[in-house]
């Protein structure tokens, strides 16, 4: 029994942090970035990477635009660590499929 209670401690505690983001991110300018990160979430829970990669580019795409905009501020650090992610979920992406090309190349 105690595989199936780390299971549900699992699942509840996966809830939990989803349920923190959405309550924190209400009625902010970051509330549109809640579903690309339960789908990344959700994707990589079922082992579906590839799926996983798509919803997190797409934030980045999306923290980019607001930048762009002047809606929020990103400090030269933090830009950095955008770059390195965005490099690292494009070193996961296979190049041989075109219905991925151009998918999260920024703006």
């Amino acid at each position: 029994m105690t595989g199936s209670a780390s299971a549900y401690e699992a699942i509840e505690g996966y809830e939990t942090i989803v349920s923190r983001v959405r309550s924190q991110s209400a009625g902010t300018r970051y509330k549109a970035l809640n579903e690309p990160f339960v789908s990344s979430l959700e994707a990589f829970e079922i082992g579906n990477l590839l799926g996983a990669v798509q919803p997190l580019l797409s934030v980045l795409d999306h923290l980019e635009r607001m930048q762009r905009d002047n809606e929020i501020e990103i400090g030269r650090i933090d830009d950095k660590r955008l770059t390195e992610y965005r490099a690292a979920l494009h070193k996961i992406l296979p190049g041989n499929q075109p219905e991925l090309d151009g998918a999260g190349g920024g703006l």
